[in-house]
This record gives C-alpha cells, structure tokens and sequence, in this order.
C-alpha cells in the first residue's frame, strides 16, 4: 500500500473517532442538526455504527506497518 493511501485511511480513522466523540457529548448546537436529529429510529440507526466504526479506526490507528 501506498504510504500516501496509507495516511488517507489514517486520516479517516482519526476524523471517524473525533465524529464519535463530537456526537457523544452532544458537541453541534441544535439548530446545525438536522431535522428529525431526535427521531429515535435515526439515533438507533446511526449508534449501531458505532461498535465497527471505533473497532475500525483504532485497528486502524493501532497497524504502523
């Protein structure tokens, strides 16, 4: 792999992770967010990417091969 593409995916591992923590604490003022943001299905929804985004990016940041 290209060291190049190398530091893309870095790159998006590390913005991946800064979302989650963005969406964590609630960090976008209400009036950014979209509008059916409190809509219950679209919060499950968008939670069940969680586990495999973060398992993603830190196996990702963790392989400095």
């Amino acid at each position: 792999m290209s060291k190049t593409l190398r530091l893309l995916f870095l790159v998006t591992d590390f913005f991946f992770i800064i979302y989650w923590l963005i969406t964590f604490f609630h960090l976008i003022p209400e009036e950014y967010l979209y509008q059916d943001y409190q809509n219950e299905l679209l919060v499950i929804w968008n939670w069940s990417f969680f586990p495999l985004d973060i398992l993603t990016s830190f196996s990702g940041c963790l392989d400095t091969r």
